[in-house]
């Protein structure tokens, strides 16, 4: 499944958004409220692969230059593990493009999808090589690089205790808080943020025709907010951050790039994922990464070969 130009943009800034996040909310490098949440990051993970029967997650991605918008990308995912089947629905919006919608539904046998400007259903008949949990959920901590990546996030951490709250809830949870002012960002973490913003923002978002300026130098972080609600289970129920940041072009102009990222994990044991009827519908088929049994038999070509300047067989 190739990923499209938005969404490879979400994903890169989800990325820099955990390191920002996990960096920011800390008790952090040896402190109690670091480890709580990394523990329930790493708990609720774990459950999400194979403990919850059903759940929902919902995640939101929105990047803003200077109280414009340049993209917001929405995603709504329903997931069943015993079944191994799960539904998607994506809305992306980027500075002046319309608003456009992706449906997918996902099992064992069969990827479906639909666009929101076109009538068809696109079936993909999978072949049973890719496994059965080829798109359901996968806990990131299990892959080989995540030990290390988990290294250098702590090496970033720094001495950030006194700037977060976390704080026992009446229902048995915990609710994790604190914001960094300009002041009070460690210097390595502006510099690898500064790199970050220059690198991908840049890369990203620049064009001709949205006249989208270049950052290119005193990029720094502005502020920092964020909080995290833990239910009485262990699990990491929702995450808000937003993070500020200011830079200069070539003009010496100053534009403040503001990044929000939700996540929040619902309908705990309550979502279903219903494969869709397409009965009546306009349908369009084909195999995934090889050929399903309906398509064993014998096959013959000619062989071509380039001569003078022509093809022959």
């Amino acid at each position: 499944m190739k990923l499209g130009k938005m969404t490879m943009t979400a994903l890169a800034f989800a990325v820099g958004a955990c390191v920002f996040v996990t960096t920011a909310f800390a008790d952090m490098a040896l402190g109690s409220g670091y480890d709580r949440l990394k523990g329930a990051i790493k708990h609720t993970a774990e459950q999400m692969e194979e403990e919850l029967d059903n759940y929902t997650v919902e995640i939101l991605l929105e990047v803003k230059m200077d109280d414009e918008t340049l993209m917001q990308e929405t995603t709504v995912n329903k997931y069943d593990t015993k079944k191994k089947a799960m539904e998607d629905v994506n809305v992306s919006k980027g500075l002046g493009r319309e608003t456009h919608t992706r449906w997918s539904y996902f099992d064992p046998e069969v990827y479906i999808y639909k666009y929101d400007n076109d009538d068809k259903y696109y079936v993909v008949e999978r072949n049973h090589d890719l496994g059965d949990d080829a798109y359901v959920f996968n806990n990131p901590f299990e892959d080989e690089w995540s030990e290390d990546v988990e290294k250098i996030i702590d090496a970033l951490v720094g001495n950030l205790k006194e700037y977060v709250q976390v704080e026992d809830t009446a229902d048995g949870g915990r609710l994790y808080s604190g914001s960094l002012s300009q002041m009070q960002v460690p210097t390595l973490f502006n510099a690898v943020s500064s790199f970050y913003i220059k690198l991908i923002f840049n890369e990203q978002f620049w064009s001709k025709d949205t006249k989208v300026p270049l950052l290119k130098k005193d990029v720094f972080v502005q502020k920092i907010t964020g909080s995290a609600v833990e239910d009485e289970n262990g699990l990491l129920r929702s995450l808000v951050g937003e993070f500020v940041f200011s830079g200069k072009d070539d003009n010496d102009d100053t534009h403040q790039v503001t990044l929000n990222i939700a996540f929040k994990l619902t309908d705990v044991g309550n979502t279903k994922v219903v494969k869709p009827d397409l009965a009546g519908k306009t349908v369009e088929f084909s195999a995934a990464n090889g050929f399903t049994e309906k398509y064993v038999g014998t096959y013959k070509n000619s062989i071509v070969i380039e001569k003078d300047g022509s093809y022959e067989k």
